[in-house]
């Protein structure tokens, strides 16, 4: 039974990064202030050969808006009436599109995990509740700790080598090669250069500490209730 409860502590404290990542990567897709920012950071209106930055504006909703949809394909059309993006990048945006849904299934997985742990633990714990919210306030400690110590190496290699991790998780995430685009001629990377990953990536790891340390706050002010409440005694 030991060895068990263990084993379901250790699942717990690995679930909580993996949550708060995964949540945070829901935020950042979803957030269309970021890529605004963008547009306007890089001078995309002019990167993309005069696009309006209304129109590119839509162009991220409806981008926000697919990703969020059962759609299998997009195609998003200026008020000229030309296409905005060609085979090749509407492609790739659909293998995008299938990497965060990845990342939304693993979110729901870990917070189902996460949910069940607490609500067992709690069913579980009886009249012993001050020593059950405790475990759980190691628990979120540990999960937010193992959070903040894994964004912080990420962190170190983005700032050190950007451009070398950015090419790993492209060669990592997609199958194929449709992610090599021409900025010359291809509106996608015109539109979401290098730089905005870069940006969007400290706005993730951003969001991701700030959860870390939300979690760990809670699980110190459990903790330190209990141990308080457990003195008393």
């Amino acid at each position: 039974m030991k060895i068990i409860k263990t084993a379901a502590f250790i699942i717990f404290v690995i679930a909580l990064p993996l949550l708060l990542f995964t949540s945070a990567v829901r935020i950042v897709v979803n957030d269309l202030r970021l890529y605004h920012y963008g547009f306007v950071k890089y001078d995309i209106i002019q990167a993309t050969g005069g696009i309006e930055l209304s129109e590119l504006d839509r162009a991220a909703s409806e981008l926000v808006q697919y990703f969020n949809s059962d759609e299998e394909k997009i195609n998003i059309v200026l008020n000229s009436g030309l296409e905005l993006y060609n085979r090749k990048e509407i492609d790739h945006l659909k293998d995008v599109k299938d990497l965060i849904w990845f990342g939304y299934k693993l979110q729901v997985y870990s917070l189902d995990y996460v949910l069940g742990y607490i609500i067992v633990l709690l069913a579980l714990g009886g009249k012993t509740w001050l020593r059950t919210f405790s475990m759980l306030g190691r628990g979120l400690i540990h999960g937010g700790g193992l959070t903040l110590a894994l964004m912080m190496a990420i962190g170190i290699a983005m700032l050190v080598a950007f451009d070398r991790v950015f090419l790993f998780f492209h060669l990592v995430g997609f199958s194929n090669l449709d992610w090599v685009l021409d900025p010359r001629t291809d509106k996608l990377i015109q539109m979401f250069p290098e730089d905005f990953f870069f940006d969007a990536s400290l706005t993730l790891a951003g969001v991701t500490l700030a959860l870390a340390l939300l979690v760990g706050v809670v699980g110190w002010g459990l903790g330190f209730y209990c141990k308080k409440r457990l003195v008393a005694r």
